[in-house]
């Protein structure tokens, strides 16, 4: 199985099969979201900031790309991520145990987890049921030169053009994931998110409209790690958008997604969102604080 990139194929050309796991091996093209830090974190698994100073990339977003890659080979049973000239490979032998609807492989310095993909063992159910739509989160630690990469991958089998509507509009049910580096602060701090996303199509219009309200995981205050809304256009089967508002200090933000399924059945987005705080708290010897916002959103028609 071949997912399509986007383009004029024939809506016919969509299979009812789950992307993952698959029968056969397969390529998607995705879409995805990018965080990059250099040094230590102060806290939780990283070690004491002090031993290097913390060196952030800013996070961004890219459409779907053919350079960036998720694959399942069949006949090995391997998983492989893209991206450029860095890439991974994960076998059954690196699955982590899981309590969850999310599946996770360790090999080295490197981490997948795919979230609500059918693995097998797995009894947990997912918030959203897809079968066009996957994501997935690719942690990629170089120990040389004390540098880690997150990235979100949303890929699957896309619409097409020819498989999207041109008339109406639609709400999707929706999960959202992300990842949060808030630095620049004592201490620095990487908490995973979760929450909840609203995403609405005017395929007449060709526009897209998306709001998130973000927690970090264990946190049962909704909208505590920020709250954002945003609205973007479509283009053949992709979309792409900017978030214009939102707390936490919001600076910025960019979404890029695609239509997955059959008339646009299904959705997914990855986004990037910064913050600037000019006074963490009063008193304070850092400097200003920043926080870096990395997440995946995916969805099916209500």
């Amino acid at each position: 199985m071949l997912a399509a990139c986007g383009g004029d194929g024939p809506v016919n050309s969509v299979s009812a099969s789950k992307p993952f796991p698959q029968s056969t091996s397969g390529t998607f093209s995705a879409a995805t979201a990018t965080q990059t830090y250099t040094g230590s974190l102060s806290s939780g698994q990283f070690g004491s900031q002090f031993s290097k100073p913390l060196a952030v990339t800013p996070a961004t977003t890219a459409s779907v790309n053919a350079a960036t890659t998720i694959a399942y080979d069949a006949a090995t049973g391997t998983y492989t991520v893209q991206a450029g000239s860095t890439s991974a490979s994960f076998t059954a032998a690196d699955k982590m145990p899981s309590s969850d609807y999310t599946t996770s492989f360790n090999k080295g310095g490197d981490t997948l987890t795919l979230y609500g993909n059918a693995q097998p063992g797995n009894t947990a159910t997912a918030p959203v049921s897809l079968s066009y739509t996957s994501f997935g989160k690719w942690t990629h630690v170089d120990a040389s030169a004390d540098q880690t990469d997150i990235r979100y991958y949303v890929f699957g089998e896309m619409s097409g053009s020819k498989g999207m509507p041109t008339s109406g509009s639609a709400t999707y049910a929706t999960t959202v994931s992300g990842t949060m580096l808030a630095y620049n602060y004592a201490p620095a701090t990487l908490s995973d998110l979760t929450g909840t996303a609203t995403f609405t199509a005017d395929f007449a219009q060709g526009t897209v409209s998306t709001g998130l309200s973000l927690r970090a995981v264990g946190n049962p205050t909704e909208g505590s790690a920020g709250v954002y809304s945003g609205s973007g256009t479509i283009a053949k089967d992709q979309f792409a958008g900017t978030f214009t508002s939102g707390t936490n200090y919001f600076a910025s933000g960019a979404f890029n997604g695609a239509f997955f399924g059959p008339s646009a059945a299904e959705m997914g987005y990855t986004f990037a969102i910064k913050g600037h705080n000019p006074d963490p708290y009063a008193g304070a010897s850092v400097s200003p604080g920043d926080i870096s916002i990395v997440g995946a959103v995916v969805g099916a028609k209500k």
